[in-house]
């Protein structure tokens, strides 16, 4: 079981897809330029000069030499793709953590700024999503208390409730023994 790290997950996202072609390119390149330069030499019976050599060498260099200048711009343009796709889920982060904490969301203006290193951004969203944490758990307490509060209240009227029953019992109890005994005295 291997442990990926960053490195390894950039890898073959970005490099593989355009380094394996490349290579393979490259071989067939050097392959061409050996099967040519070793005709030549067989077909030839005379000794091929150095200059000869010289300029072979020249376009194997320059032949290599194109072939890692496409590997840099293919890999620019997924380096460049890939910042593009990192601006648009820093900018939907950005609008989450504005429609969650308001206008004043803390670090929601620096998630924008593409001037920013990629640590300094994702502090920001760090230090947002603790601050909007920290909210939620403030919003809960008061909440909690609100709640303990109108509990107590409940539980306060309840027992009131039960001792104006207790109270209205007694009073209907007292009125029944008194119209008894105002009828027994009738």
């Amino acid at each position: 079981m291997s442990v990926e790290n960053d490195k390894e997950r950039a890898w073959p996202r970005l490099v593989t897809p355009i380094l394996w072609p490349l290579l393979v390119l490259q071989v067939v390149l050097v392959g061409l330029w050996l099967a040519v330069g070793l005709s030549g030499r067989w077909l030839v019976l005379s000794p091929v000069s150095w200059g000869d050599t010289f300029w072979w060498l020249l376009v194997l260099a320059v032949g290599s030499g194109l072939n890692v200048t496409a590997f840099l711009m293919l890999l620019r343009q997924r380096l460049r793709a890939e910042e593009a796709r990192v601006e648009a889920a820093f900018g939907r982060l950005n609008e989450r953590l504005v429609a969650i904490g308001g206008d004043d969301a803390p670090g929601a203006g620096r998630l924008q700024d593409a001037g920013l290193p990629l640590e300094r951004r994702l502090e920001a969203v760090a230090e947002s999503c603790d601050a909007l944490g920290e909210r939620w758990q403030a919003e809960l307490e008061a909440v909690r208390g609100v709640e303990r509060r109108l509990n107590d209240d409940l539980q306060a009227q309840q027992g009131r409730l039960a001792r104006l029953e207790t109270g209205r019992v007694r009073a209907q109890e007292e009125s029944r023994l008194k119209s008894g005994y105002l009828s027994h005295l009738q």
